[in-house]
């Protein structure tokens, strides 16, 4: 329940938003979930990774890919933003 990884990916050029506990303006095709076996060792890597690097990462978990529901609660840490 808090392993969880997302990457949300923006629809147009205004970015997401946030209204109430929902990410509004992403992209519910290519936003994706999947499970952190291991955090204390892929939030390090998340954190100094490039651009290609983090597509890596998301590649290289082998736990199932879900669709990234757009909500937030009291366990959602935002790690990295990217333009």
């Amino acid at each position: 329940k808090t392993r969880n990884l997302s990457v949300y990916h923006a629809v147009g050029r205004s970015g997401l938003s946030i209204r109430g506990t929902t990410i509004t303006g992403y992209d519910t095709d290519a936003s994706l979930t999947k499970k952190v076996r291991k955090p204390e060792q892929v939030v390090p890597q998340v954190l100094n990774a490039g651009k290609v690097d983090l597509r890596s990462i998301m590649k290289n978990l082998s736990t199932t890919e879900s669709k990234a529901n757009g909500r937030i609660n009291k366990d959602t840490i935002l790690l990295r933003v990217l333009k």
